[in-house]
């Protein structure tokens, strides 16, 4: 899966909460003005950040806060060279020469809070989302400045508000600051650079040859020519790109469709209009869906879109769906792990109800996704692809939005309590464990 766009039209610090919140593991690539970065996630913590235009490694980090002498760390750089990279230069101080793991993942944290940071003051590009696993491997440790990944990653909306706050006081002082690695481009929107670019790919423990590239610092390499790239094919450590042609880069639907959902959210809503905005997106994924919610010991219908009955109105039909909280079901198994479930509908009685209902067609595979809020389950959203008899597919702008919608409710419920406006998500007995 991958989520594309641009960096002018859905901000870096949107683009963290929405990972964050989505819990997911991936990279996300930035591009701007032959500037590239990168910021790997771990169920949605930031465990690591690349720049183009970084100096400066875990090692560099810690001899110049006096951590660690110089002499440890040209120990450490000689020790990765002989074992043929198989360990990042911080693993090596800690497992080798004995330096305190917490100072190393205390620096590495202070590096790659910097990185992120100085992405803010990247003001146009592109970003691409992508879900897959980072590994370090002997190729990428060569080219790699950083040298070193958090154990324990840190939460990206706490690098969302530094990165802002740091920004938005660059931007009323017009100076950045030193220590922040934002390239030669300016503060006040001066978006070049001089930067030749080369390439270290990023393994996802494949041979796919089209692997998102990560740029590293330029000095250590020789600029990318057709002879290299030649020379170096077998490698695999290099692919070409054509710096004279602008990155054409098509936006995903469903992060449009996720940027425009976004804006209705920011306005206050109702339950009802939750529930609608829910159906309305999902209905741009999957061919049918409902949403249910919990009432009095009992799972009930709230409303559907895409659900064809030959002899009854769909609406009202599963607004009168109900069945027990405790009986077997898909529905069921989902709100007491309070995660998604995509499977194929069970023959229990519940998922026979479930499929007779709405209208007796039984897709290759259900999902079905609760919406948590404050440990509670206030809505949960089944879908499916019955009409096409297609399997569920990527999803993943849809759960995006489910995770952004906790955000909402979750405020919704906290203004009902401080007796604002709004609605909460639902009464008490609304809402399950």
């Amino acid at each position: 899966m991958k989520l594309v766009g641009k960096i002018e039209d859905l901000g870096l610090g949107e683009i963290l909460q929405i990972i964050s919140f989505s819990q997911k593991s991936g990279i996300l690539w930035l591009n701007s003005s032959k500037r590239v970065g990168s910021i790997v996630f771990r169920n949605g913590l930031v465990v690591k950040a690349t720049s183009s235009v970084n100096t400066r490694s875990v090692g560099d980090f810690l001899a110049a806060e006096g951590a660690v002498a110089t002499g440890t760390v040209l120990s450490a750089m000689e020790a990765q060279k002989k074992g043929e990279y198989a360990e990042n230069l911080g693993t090596i101080l800690i497992n080798k020469l004995s330096v305190n793991k917490e100072i190393v993942e205390t620096a590495a944290k202070a590096l790659i809070e910097k990185l992120v940071v100085s992405f803010f003051f990247w003001h146009d590009g592109t970003f691409v989302f992508e879900l897959k696993d980072y590994f370090e491997t002997p190729e990428v440790l060569k080219t790699d400045k950083v040298q070193y990944m958090l154990s324990t990653g840190v939460n990206p909306q706490f690098m969302a508000m530094e990165g802002s706050r740091v920004h938005d006081e660059a931007m009323r002082t017009g100076v950045i600051p030193d220590d922040i690695p934002v390239g030669e481009a300016g503060v006040l929107g001066d978006e070049t650079s001089s930067h030749d670019i080369t390439v270290g790919v990023v393994s996802s423990g494949d041979n796919d040859s089209s692997e998102t590239p990560v740029i590293e610092e330029p000095e250590h390499f020789q600029i990318i020519t057709p002879e290299l790239l030649k020379e170096l094919e077998g490698e695999k450590l290099f692919r070409d790109i054509d710096r004279d042609k602008p990155v054409m880069i098509q936006e995903s639907k469903g992060l449009k469709l996720l940027k425009e959902m976004l804006e209705e959210l920011a306005r206050p809503l109702t339950m009802s209009e939750a529930v609608l905005l829910m159906l309305r997106f999902a209905s741009e994924i999957m061919n049918r869906a409902v949403v249910f919610a919990i009432k009095q010991g009992n799972i009930v219908g709230m409303g559907q879109f895409g659900i064809e009955l030959t002899d009854a109105n769909a609406d009202l039909v599963v607004r009168k769906m109900k069945f027990p909280l405790t009986e077997k079901s898909i529905v069921a198994d989902a709100i007491a792990t309070q995660s998604r479930i995509v499977r194929r509908l069970d023959d229990t009685t519940t998922d026979k109800y479930i499929i007779d209902t709405l209208g007796g067609k039984v897709a290759p595979e259900s999902y079905v996704n609760p919406v948590v809020v404050r440990g509670k389950v206030a809505f949960i959203l089944y879908a499916d692809n019955a009409q096409t008899n297609a399997r569920v597919g990527d999803i993943s702008s849809l759960e995006i939005f489910l995770a952004q919608m906790r955000i909402v409710l979750e405020r919704m419920l906290l203004q009902k309590k401080l007796g604002g406006q709004g609605q909460p998500p639902a009464d008490d007995e609304g809402m399950a464990v």
